[in-house]
């Protein structure tokens, strides 16, 4: 192919020039870093990501109200992961809790397989010469949820004490809400007793608390810097049905005591009202 072939090519393409955005602009030069020092990667069974759409809604509150968010989140093979991204054990699922706590010192031994693996296997520019920090980090059983910056680039890293894990690109936070919740990304890995699911969101100032009801299961995300966290086991998915049909709820509790409640839903987004509110962030 010559520079006349690729002339061609831009004339006949219908769809206006852009320039790509900065996150378009991370994933193209970690893309060519992979090409360039991985030229035939194997990606293991374990770490079988799983795909799934959710559309998340939520009403006002009084005259402190929750902004309504219609927010399609996907996770597919357009988001880009560590290539050393290798899951968790059924080990590290099996020291799964409802609740969280913030990640302990890296000097304590549960702690140091998590944050060792993510700060070596965070996603983002290969180039960037940016010192790489953790902005918020919560610990469920053995199992560490960390968002991670460094420069303009933010990940998300989950990694289990014996250092195994995953980590994926996150879009750059942008301003909400006082009152917004804000779903960013979410999905799941594995198979049988080591599957899980997570949803990665944002949160205003005046979130206090992130509830979600899965099925049975109760799960308090972790809220830290603006960010919100939180996973679970899913022993019943299977290579056939890989995001078994599961009720999921909501619940966001504001900083003056009141709540909303709201579906996670897999089927069509909707939209509520959007009243205005003070920005945060």
């Amino acid at each position: 192919m010559n520079t006349d072939t690729i002339a061609l090519l831009k004339s006949r393409d219908g769809a206006p020039a852009r320039a790509l955005t900065r996150e378009e602009k991370a994933r193209q030069a970690h893309l060519l870093h992979r090409i360039l020092t991985d030229p035939a990667p194997v990606r293991p069974a374990a770490a079988r990501s799983r795909s799934w759409a959710a559309f998340w809604t939520t009403a006002g509150i009084g005259a402190v109200a929750m902004a309504a968010v219609a927010v399609v989140v996907t996770v597919g093979p357009g988001v880009l992961r560590s290539p050393a991204a290798t899951g968790l054990t059924t080990v590290d699922v099996a020291s799964w809790t409802s609740t969280s706590m913030r990640l302990p010192s890296a000097a304590q031994e549960v702690a140091a397989g998590p944050r060792d693996w993510c700060m070596k296997n965070t996603v983002g520019d290969p180039n960037s010469t940016a010192t790489r920090t953790v902005v918020s980090a919560e610990l469920r059983g053995v199992v560490g949820s960390l968002i991670m910056k460094q420069g303009d680039d933010y990940s998300l890293c989950m990694a289990g004490r014996d250092r195994s894990g995953f980590a994926e690109l996150l879009d750059a936070p942008t301003p909400l809400l006082d009152a917004e919740v804000r779903p960013m990304t979410g999905g799941g890995h594995g198979d049988g007793k080591s599957a899980f699911s997570y949803v990665v969101g944002r949160a205003g100032d005046a979130v206090t608390r992130v509830t979600l009801t899965v099925g049975a299961r109760t799960v308090d995300a972790h809220i830290e810097a603006g960010w919100w966290t939180a996973w679970w086991p899913n022993p019943e998915a299977t290579g056939d049905r890989p995001e078994p049909e599961v009720t999921v709820t909501v619940t966001v509790t504001l900083r003056d005591g009141r709540s909303r409640t709201a579906p996670l839903s897999y089927d069509q987004p909707s939209a509520g009202p959007q009243p205005s509110a003070t920005a945060s962030r």
